[in-house]
C-alpha cells in the first residue's frame, strides 16, 4: 500500500501559489515603504527643518520599528498564531502610510516612520514563516527566493515613483510620494483575506482537529500530517530555548549574518544619491535606478542558483564578493561609469544572496519557535541597519566616501565569520528536521 505524501513531499498545488503571493505582497509593501524615501527625502523643503541628523533618525526610523515589531510579533505569533496577525499589521501600514501626509514637523515622520516599521517587523516575523510551513522542501528554496525578487521589485518602483512623484512640484510632493504606498498595502490586506492558519502551528498546540480539517481543505485529504511530541503539544516555545545550548549559534547566525546584508543593503542604498555625489557620479537618477533594477535581477537570479548551491557555500562566496567591491569602490579611484557599474553588480550580488534572509531562518527554528527565531533575526538585523542608516550621512561627513565603504566591508567580513564558524547547512532538509552542525574545531595536539 502506497504511503500518504507528507507536506513537504507534496508537489507544487495552487494553493502553495496562493500563499506564496499573500506573503510575497507583503515583502512588496517592504521594499517600497524602505525605498520611497530615496527620492522623496531630497524634496523636502528646507522649511520643514531637516538636518543631516533629523535625515538619519527619520531614515532609520521604520529600522527601529522592525527590531521592536520583529520581537513582539514573532513571540505574539508564535502563541497566538499566524492568521490573525497576518492580516492586523497591513491594516496599521495603510493608516500609516496616509497619516504621512498631515506631517508639519521632522519628529512626527519620525514618529509614523517608527510605527510603519512596527508593523514590516510583524511581515517579517509571520510571512517568511508561514510560506516555510506550507511549502514542500524541493519546493522551499525557489518558492521563497521569489520572496527576495518582490521585495526588490517594490524597492525599484518606490525608487521610480517616488522620483517622479516627489518631481511634480509644490512644497507638499514629497508627503504623497510616502503615502503612495497605502495602495500596496490596501490591495494586499485585501487578498489575505480568507487565508488558513498554519497546520504545522496547530499541530504544535495539540489542536490536531483543526490542522487536518485546513489540509483536507486545502491540499487534500491524502496527506499525512506531521508527528508533534508532548513539548510541542504542550506549546514548549519559548524565549529561552532560542539561547540553550542546542540552539543559541542558530540564533545568532541568523540575525547577524542578516545584519551583515542589511546594513549595506538600507544604509548604503537609501543615501545612494549622497554617496555617489561624494564619488563625483552627475546622473544620481541613472546611478541610483540602474543598482536597483540589477538588484530585482539578482533576485531572480537566485530563484534558479540558490537551490544548487548549500546555504553556507552561498553565504560566505557571496558576502566575501561584496567585501571586493566595497574596497575596489572606496579606496581605488574610479572613473564615474566604473563607479555606477561596480554599485550594479554590488546590488546584483547582494539581491542575490539576500533572498537566503528569507529562506535560512525559517529552516533553522523549529515550529513552535519558528516566528519568534524570525523575528528576533529580523530585529537583529533592522537594529544594526538602523544605526548603520542613521550614522551614514554623518559618516559622509566625517569619514568621508572611503571610510562608510570600507566600514561597510568590515560588516560583510562579520557576517563572513559568524557564518563559517557556526552556520548549519539546511539545503535539501526538511522543515522540522534537525540539520548537522558545522564540524567542531579539532582539539589542539591532535
Amino acid at each position: 500500500m502506497k504511503e500518504p505524501m507528507t507536506l513537504d513531499d507534496l508537489p507544487l498545488r495552487p494553493f502553495h501559489l496562493r500563499i506564496a503571493a499573500v506573503v510575497g505582497g507583503g515583502m512588496f509593501i517592504d521594499g517600497y515603504i524602505l525605498g520611497i524615501v530615496i527620492f522623496a527625502f531630497p524634496a523636502i523643503p528646507a522649511a520643514f527643518g531637516m538636518t543631516p541628523v533629523w535625515s538619519g533618525l527619520v531614515s532609520a526610523a521604520p529600522l527601529v520599528g522592525l527590531f521592536v515589531g520583529g520581537l513582539v510579533f514573532g513571540r505574539l505569533t508564535d502563541r497566538f498564531g499566524r492568521k490573525d496577525l497576518f492580516r492586523l499589521h497591513l491594516l496599521a501600514m495603510v493608516v500609516i502610510s496616509v497619516l504621512q501626509v498631515f506631517t508639519a514637523a521632522p519628529w512626527q515622520l519620525v514618529a509614523l516612520r517608527l510605527v510603519l516599521g512596527l508593523a514590516i517587523g510583524g511581515d517579517y516575523a509571520i510571512g517568511p514563516g508561514l510560506l516555510a510551513e506550507f511549502t514542500p522542501r524541493k519546493l522551499r528554496t525557489a518558492v521563497m527566493s521569489a520572496l527576495g525578487v518582490l521585495w526588490a521589485l517594490g524597492y525599484l518602483v518606490a525608487t521610480v515613483a517616488g522620483h517622479y512623484v516627489a518631481g511634480l512640484g509644490g512644497p507638499d510632493a514629497w508627503k504623497w510620494a510616502l503615502a503612495t504606498s497605502a495602495i500596496p498595502s490596501l490591495i494586499v490586506l485585501i487578498m489575505r483575506t480568507g487565508a488558513p492558519e498554519s497546520p504545522r502551528w496547530l499541530i504544535s498546540q495539540g489542536r490536531f482537529e483543526e490542522a487536518r480539517r485546513i489540509v483536507d481543505r486545502w491540499l487534500g485529504p491524502d496527506i499525512a500530517l506531521p508527528p508533534a511530541d508532548a513539548a510541542r503539544a504542550a506549546g514548549a516555545g519559548s524565549w529561552r530555548r532560542l539561547f540553550a545550548p542546542d540552539m543559541w549559534r542558530r540564533t545568532a547566525v541568523s540575525g547577524l549574518f542578516w545584519m551583515a546584508l542589511a546594513i549595506p543593503n538600507f544604509s548604503l542604498f537609501v543615501f545612494l544619491p549622497d554617496v555617489l555625489a561624494a564619488l563625483k557620479v552627475d546622473d544620481e537618477f541613472l546611478g541610483t535606478v540602474l543598482p536597483c533594477a540589477f538588484a530585482l535581477l539578482g533576485a531572480v537570479i537566485g530563484i534558479f542558483l540558490l537551490p544548487r548551491m548549500g546555504r553556507r557555500t552561498a553565504l560566505i562566496g557571496f558576502m566575501a564578493a561584496l567585501t571586493a567591491i566595497c574596497l575596489w569602490i572606496g579606496l581605488a579611484p574610479n572613473p564615474p561609469w566604473l563607479t555606477v557599474t561596480l554599485f550594479v553588480l554590488f546590488g546584483l550580488l547582494l539581491a542575490l544572496v539576500a533572498n537566503l534572509e528569507f529562506i535560512y531562518p525559517s529552516e533553522l527554528f523549529p515550529t513552535e519557535l519558528r516566528a519568534s527565531g524570525l523575528g528576533l533575526a529580523s530585529a537583529i538585523s533592522r537594529i544594526g541597519a538602523a544605526a548603520g542608516t542613521f550614522l551614514l550621512p554623518i559618516g559622509l561627513e566625517s569619514l568621508g566616501v572611503a571610510g562608510v565603504m570600507v566600514a561597510t566591508a568590515v560588516v560583510l567580513l562579520l557576517g563572513i565569520a559568524v557564518t563559517a564558524a557556526w552556520a548549519p547547512e539546511t539545503n535539501g532538509a526538511a522543515l522540522d528536521e534537525p540539520a548537522p552542525a558545522p564540524l567542531a574545531p579539532r582539539p589542539r595536539g591532535l
